[in-house]
């Protein structure tokens, strides 16, 4: 029942509605007006109030949409701006490890480290640079103008770097401005400088650098310092303890010496 009656009264309002708008006598119009006001004013008023209800939900879909399009355009930023300062970097470092061993910077090409693991008592790093930027199998990568290791396997987007400190891994060395020659290698955290003749000159705080025997590891790359001294007259060759500070485990960025063609 009150359904029907509001079906009425709505019925009886808009029929009056039509008297209100028409050519009716001034009095008649009034009439309608009155009857009609209870209808139209709530409906006046819930146009209103929806109207502007969509009006708010636009405005703040709007304003959803624009903050998402200036994140999006800040990411973008962002991610140009990484690219760039990564290219500044890269360009700072070629530049200072070919002062400092007399390279072409072209033949130089930082790379990220993607991964690093072990197999077999050997130990690998995973390098985001491969045979695409001319990398190849026998390269040389150092870090802070110390070696790291050589590539041993290669993709168009990849290479894999043996590590120093793998087994049976030896580099032909010596000590920095003078002629004692011996081998770097190491195992179990420790690296040392061996078998060097007992009479060469070897101390504490020499520098140990690749001497370029066997073309595996280029010349005068950076393997550390001297830390200790084992010497026996008897004996034919002394030993040395090398501080090598590589923790492979934890580099972020390595330089790759690209062979010569």
């Amino acid at each position: 029942m009150p359904l029907k009656s509001e079906i009425s009264l709505l019925l009886i309002g808009l029929v009056m509605c039509l008297f209100n708008f028409t050519s009716l006598p001034k009095h008649l119009r009034g009439v309608a007006s009155l009857v009609i006001s209870p209808v139209v004013s709530p409906i006046n008023l819930s146009y209103i109030k929806i109207a502007s209800q969509l009006s708010f939900f636009t405005k703040t879909q709007d304003l959803v949409e624009e903050k998402l399009n200036l994140e999006k355009q800040v990411k973008e930023l962002e991610k140009r701006l990484l690219v760039i300062n990564e290219q500044k970097e890269d360009i700072v470092i070629q530049s200072e490890l070919s002062q400092f061993y007399g390279f072409d910077s072209q033949k130089l090409v930082p790379a990220n480290v993607k991964g690093f693991y072990s197999l077999e008592q050997n130990n690998y790093l995973k390098l985001n640079r491969g045979s695409k930027v001319g990398v190849q199998v026998g390269d040389n990568v150092v870090k802070d103008r110390q070696l790291v290791g050589t590539v041993t396997n290669t993709t168009s987007f990849s290479s894999t770097v043996l590590l120093l400190n793998s087994k049976e891994v030896q580099v032909p060395a010596k000590v920095s401005g003078v002629e004692t020659f011996g081998i770097f290698s190491c195992s179990n955290k420790s690296c040392l400088f061996n078998k060097v003749l007992t009479e060469q000159n070897l101390e504490v705080g020499d520098i140990v650098i690749t001497s370029g025997g066997g073309d595996r590891y280029l010349p005068t790359l950076l393997l550390g310092s001297v830390v200790s001294v084992n010497s026996e007259s008897a004996q034919v060759f002394k030993s040395s303890i090398v501080n090598y500070s590589i923790d492979p485990s934890k580099l972020g960025k390595v330089v790759i010496i690209l062979q010569d063609e």
